[in-house]
């Protein structure tokens, strides 16, 4: 993870300034006198609404930006607490923003990342906002308050080495991701960003799965030339070598940047013959065989991982002739199972958590150790 920077807590105001009555001339004819201004004439000045983000939240640090506005860490100054806040640059008559945050506050689950108020404020009490490619001067402004997770994400367990810990907890954090998607599946979402950037761990190692920003419903049809731009941006990167970069309305990256997120994208979407088609949560499962993959296969350079992955995600989900397949036949069983190109061939959320490649839950496992010795 990049490093943090600072963002100013301070805000630039303005107001009206009305000229005295004393520095005016009675005498002047091009001003009406007040006894010629009739009761009914409209002489009401609107002020400003005040601004619910700058009078109850203190700026601590940015967090990231995306093509529709950035992230701050804040503090509310009320309850003390930190929080999340995705800034978010609202169109004029664009309807689809509001597609998140009506999805967002459908999940209420341990395992994934908290929605808790979304407010629309005017942006005249914000000078600009920076997104990924410009700074804009925003008519409107939609606030997304969230959980702030602070701690690592599960690319950072990855990269130093979560493959080497013992396999119990590789297990515990895959389970606890395959929870979260049940939830999240349960309720007609399809997350299409899964990646381990977007997946936060708090000290204990437990997760919690966020950036909904390119979330959609499972009954949506997705915009048309996505799936196009997705393969083109695809074969950039996997031939143009390790760029990277940041963006996303949810979390600190975006979709299409570098090779890091590419290889997590299903082949239906980043193949052109699928566009328009919907997608399901089968995009989400083979999401996860990449991620469970990195979980259990380490690697020691950027370009054996970049090389092994894309042999992963060949048709015949190619495993590198190294892995440990005597005391892992199990993890790859599972990885192949995720990895399969049709999606009908891939389980469910469900489907995988059921599966007796899995290994016994701690308290499954303790059942059946009471039942043995009854």
């Amino acid at each position: 993870m990049g490093p943090l920077h600072s963002l100013s807590s301070a805000s630039s105001s303005s107001g009206a300034f009305l000229t005295s009555p004393s520095s005016l001339s009675p005498l002047d004819p091009s001003l009406p006198h007040p006894s010629s201004v009739s009761p009914s004439a409209n002489t009401s000045f609107h002020a400003p609404v005040p601004s619910r983000y700058v009078a109850d939240f203190e700026e601590i640090e940015f967090l990231g930006r995306g093509g529709f506005g950035e992230v701050v860490k804040v503090r509310n100054r009320l309850d003390d607490r930190l929080y999340a806040i995705k800034r978010i640059l609202v169109a004029p008559g664009d309807r689809k923003i509001f597609r998140e945050v009506k999805l967002l506050s459908r999940l209420h689950h341990q395992h994934v990342v908290r929605y808790y108020t979304t407010w629309m404020e005017d942006g005249s009490h914000h000078s600009r906002i920076h997104s990924s490619d410009q700074t804009i001067y925003p008519s409107k402004v939609l606030f997304i308050q969230m959980e702030f997770c602070d701690g690592q994400t599960l690319r950072d367990a990855i990269d130093v080495g979560i493959q080497l810990q013992s396999e119990g907890d590789v297990w515990r954090v895959f389970r606890q991701i395959i929870d979260a998607l049940i939830h999240i599946h349960a309720q007609g979402i399809v997350h299409r960003d899964l990646k381990p950037s977007n997946i936060f761990m708090d000290t204990s190692g437990n997760v919690k799965i966020g950036d909904f920003g390119l979330a959609t419903s499972s009954q949506a049809l997705i915009d048309e030339g996505t799936p196009r731009e997705l393969a083109d941006s695809m074969a950039t990167t996997m031939t143009g070598g390790m760029g990277g970069g940041t963006g996303g309305i949810m979390g600190y990256s975006s979709l299409t940047s570098g090779v890091g997120t590419s290889f997590y994208l299903s082949p239906e979407m980043t193949s052109n013959k699928h566009l328009g088609v919907k997608y399901t949560q089968k995009v989400d499962i083979y999401s996860l065989g990449i991620i469970f993959f990195e979980m259990c296969y380490p690697f020691s350079t950027a370009m054996e991982r970049a090389k092994t992955l894309i042999d992963l995600r060949d048709s015949k989900v190619i495993l590198p002739q190294d892995f440990p397949m005597d005391r892992m036949r199990n993890q790859a069983l599972v990885i192949q199972w995720l990895l399969r190109h049709p999606p009908a061939e891939r389980p469910t959320s469900l489907e995988l958590s059921r599966s007796n490649l899995l290994p016994p839950q701690m308290e499954d496992a303790y059942l059946e150790e009471v039942a043995r010795t009854i």
